[in-house]
């Protein structure tokens, strides 16, 4: 009788964890990645002469935006993390890219 007790338990307890893994490793949500890319150049406008430099300092990222989710500012003291929305590369190389192809 306690073996027959004890081998009902032990398959409730299998079946359990396997319900809990197969939710866990189950088909969720798919995460998008994104890149930046570059406002087109108006086709008219100052250009540079040739032998002209342009200096690009460091990007400078606040700490709470630099991360592989996408920061939204919700309202003037509120951020969302989007855990399905990231950057495929780092937000700093993104944004270092962008500004020196402009």
């Amino acid at each position: 009788m306690k073996s027959t007790l004890h081998s009902r338990k032990l398959l409730f307890g299998t079946c359990l964890l396997a319900l809990m893994l197969g939710g866990c490793f189950g088909a969720g949500r798919p995460t998008n990645f994104y890149t930046l890319t570059p406002l087109q150049r108006p086709t008219a406008g100052p250009e540079a002469t040739p032998g002209t430099i342009i200096a690009l300092y460091p990007v400078l990222i606040p700490e709470y935006i630099d991360r592989p989710q996408i920061v939204t500012r919700t309202d003037d003291n509120q951020i969302t993390l989007s855990e399905f929305n990231r950057w495929g590369g780092t937000l700093k190389h993104e944004l270092t890219n962008v500004l020196m192809q402009t």
